[in-house]
């Protein structure tokens, strides 16, 4: 195998193995007391401390699970609850978009990794 296949196959494992580790994407609305770790870039918070809205999306099955108490279906919660659904809302166009780039980048890569090979024939 020549140094550009070995090179492309490289490539692609690495795009592969990172689209795996990407492939779950968490949405999460804290209210309550919280804190920002500045050197991790996270907020940080002690479960049952805060009322908490979690979603996750698959994104290589598309599963969609979201979860909260029984608190977000009343009053004042529930406005909480319809920000957070607009926010998962947003996520999943925003994962189409980012997908949608990440398809093209690995085209358009694969296609001058070939154009490299048939230029060194």
């Amino acid at each position: 195998m020549s140094d550009n296949m070995d090179d492309k196959s490289s490539f692609l494992d690495t795009i592969i193995k990172s689209v795996k580790n990407l492939k779950t994407l968490e949405i999460r609305t804290i209210i309550g007391a919280f804190q920002w770790n500045e050197s991790s870039r996270k907020i940080e918070y002690k479960p049952g401390e805060v009322k908490a809205i979690i979603t996750q999306i698959d994104l290589l099955e598309g599963d969609i699970t979201t979860a909260f108490s029984d608190e977000f279906l009343r009053e004042p919660y529930d406005q909480i609850r319809d920000f957070h659904l607009e926010r998962e809302k947003r996520g999943q166009e925003i994962i189409a978009g980012n997908l949608k780039a990440i398809q093209e980048f690995i085209k358009t890569a694969i296609q001058a990794f070939n154009e490299q090979e048939e230029s060194a024939i």
